[in-house]
């Protein structure tokens, strides 16, 4: 539905510039000029996109299909609307060609004001966005340059209606465009300044912080209220302790119960998850969400099931079977694959599973070792819990074992609808 919404706006953009136009054939009579407007008109359709996509909010999730899903089309869209953007000031200049100094206007100041916002929006925009997508830089230097991108939109939306184009001849397409770029800018000023205190953000006391290996498993305690979520959802953890910093990052919830407490197990991976290991009982963190989608279907279904975990990966199916010792499922059978590279006496939360087994008989368990029983297969899994065309089959772990069991899984005659997965490396 989301996508759609996308497309829906685009083509009405499209259609509100084609009648914009008092005379049609200009379209026609000049190309190049008529190829840059619409680039220009989609591309700050898009970037308004962009940062509506980044607000987290919930209806988003609900449109899109899951909070992954939604920052993969930020992303693209964020690519897209470059791309567009850029070719505007390209095509006005290959007009002109056979004259250096009218095709240089496009990109150089000059005395004219209009002009020239379009300018500084424009390698305002190319800087920052290489710096974003492009350039693997320190998070917090990324961090910074990603919330700088609203002020080429700022820019570009003055240049826009300062200029004279097809937007200030057609009312329609004026206010049409001055809405998108409106909402686009609303939405970049809540989520840099305004998010963290309208958010839905939860204080809590940190209760316990315990290390097995590079692994922090982390117990929070809402301070306000308590905090409902799903099994399998994940927030977003900040916090002011001295030594960590106050970025957020996500991190799967490992717990279910009433909400008096939120479990996080975290796997030091970054300068941000290795700080973690600084924070201490007693100390307050923030806590944005629940997100995500994961567990949804699972819920709603009565399906037999198969939870494939792959290192760090097995945080949400903790939570998972944290609610089926709670809630335990009545009339389906779930097999809960675990596999590490660790053996079973280094695998942290293994005795952990091992030990509520007698509480979930539906719930059965299987540890796989990968550096003695070889790389998981969709073939060997088939061995251990048979037939799986039916089930329901979620995987949570690394990119490259979720996707190569995905398609090991169609190729058995898994339908693509039956398998559940959320990519948390773009999150």
């Amino acid at each position: 539905m989301g996508t759609l919404l996308i497309i829906l706006s685009t083509i009405l953009t499209f259609n509100f510039w084609i009648l914009s136009k008092t005379d049609i054939t200009s379209i026609q009579a000049f190309p190049l000029q008529s190829a840059s407007q619409i680039a220009a008109l989609i591309g700050t359709l898009l970037l308004s996109w962009n940062f509506i996509l980044a607000t987290r909010l919930p209806v988003l999730e609900d449109l899109f299909g899951g909070q992954d899903k939604v920052y993969k089309k930020h992303h693209i869209l964020g690519i897209f609307s470059f791309v567009l953007l850029l070719h505007h000031p390209i095509l006005l200049a290959f007009r002109y060609l056979n004259n250096t100094t009218l095709a240089l206007r496009y990109f150089l100041p000059s005395n004219l004001l209009s002009y020239n916002l379009g300018i500084f929006a424009l390698w305002g925009m190319i800087i920052l966005l290489i710096l974003t997508l492009f350039i693997k830089l320190p998070y917090q230097s990324w961090l910074f340059t990603h919330r700088l991108l609203g002020l080429p939109l700022l820019i570009a939306s003055v240049h826009m209606f300062l200029i004279p184009s097809d937007i200030s001849q057609s009312g329609l397409l004026r206010y049409w465009m001055f809405a998108w770029v409106g909402v686009g800018i609303v939405s970049y000023l809540y989520k840099v300044y305004l998010y963290r205190f309208l958010g839905p953000r939860n204080e809590c006391r940190v209760l316990s912080v315990t290390l097995h290996g590079d692994i922090v498993d982390i117990v929070l305690k809402p301070v306000d209220k308590k905090m409902s979520y799903l099994p399998g959802q994940f927030v977003f953890l900040s916090t002011n302790s001295k030594g960590i910093g106050g970025e957020s990052h996500p991190f799967s919830i490992s717990s279910y119960g009433s909400g008096e407490t939120i479990r996080l197990g975290i796997k030091a991976l970054g300068d941000y998850t290795h700080r973690l290991q600084l924070l201490k009982a007693g100390d307050t963190a923030f806590v944005y969400g629940p997100y995500g989608r994961f567990s949804r279907r699972y819920l709603d279904s009565t399906k037999d099931a198969l939870w494939i975990a792959g290192g760090i990966g097995i945080t949400p199916f903790l939570s998972l079977f944290d609610y089926e010792k709670t809630l335990p499922s009545k009339h389906r059978t779930v097999h809960f694959i675990y596999s590490c590279v660790e053996s079973r006496e280094n695998t942290t939360f293994d005795a952990e599973i091992q030990g509520a087994l007698p509480a979930v008989p539906h719930v059965h368990y299987a540890h796989f070792c990968s550096t003695k029983q070889g790389y998981l297969t969709a073939a060997k899994i088939k061995a251990q819990v048979g037939e799986v065309k039916d089930k329901l089959i979620l995987i949570c772990g690394p990119e490259v074992m979720r996707v190569s069991l995905t398609e090991q899984f169609v190729t058995m005659g898994v339908p693509r609808s039956n398998i559940i997965f959320e990519d948390f490396n773009l999150l």
